[in-house]
């Protein structure tokens, strides 16, 4: 004995049902049931949470390899006004933003400098592993 479904549904599925896709040969309706199956049965969530963790973890080495090459930028004061008065006055809340500079001003940008080439290479291979996850993800 199936499952009795309300008229609604029922209605909802006859009309996805008579849409068929004309590339793949299916319904609409059967369409999502292989894409419902997928999440629930599939390895589609684990896949996204490691896409996720990856990207998170590349983050930052990404960031230090930006704040490494923006010394040897051309216009680099320009570059510099426009992140310290236009970006981080957008992206961070108010309280926080003299904070942020601060650190910045006084950690970050006098010992960009000494920062080495191997150093800068580094931070971008580690940078590129979130990409790098994304494609063998697409590619299972």
């Amino acid at each position: 004995m199936g499952i009795k479904l309300p008229r609604f549904i029922l209605k909802i599925q006859e009309f996805f049902d008579g849409i068929h896709i004309p590339v793949l040969g299916i319904s609409l309706w059967q369409m999502f049931q292989i894409y419902i199956s997928g999440i629930f049965k599939g390895k589609i969530g684990r896949k996204a949470a490691a896409i996720s963790w990856s990207f998170t973890i590349s983050l930052f080495p990404f960031l230090l390899f930006l704040l490494s090459v923006l010394p040897y930028m051309p216009h680099y004061d320009k570059l510099q006004f426009y992140i310290f008065e236009v970006l981080m006055h957008n992206v961070f809340p108010s309280n926080m933003e003299g904070d942020v500079r601060g650190y910045i001003e006084t950690n970050i940008i006098p010992n960009m400098k000494g920062i080495s080439n191997l150093t800068i290479i580094l931070a971008l291979v580690f940078a590129t592993n979130g990409t790098f996850s994304l494609i063998n993800g697409f590619n299972e």
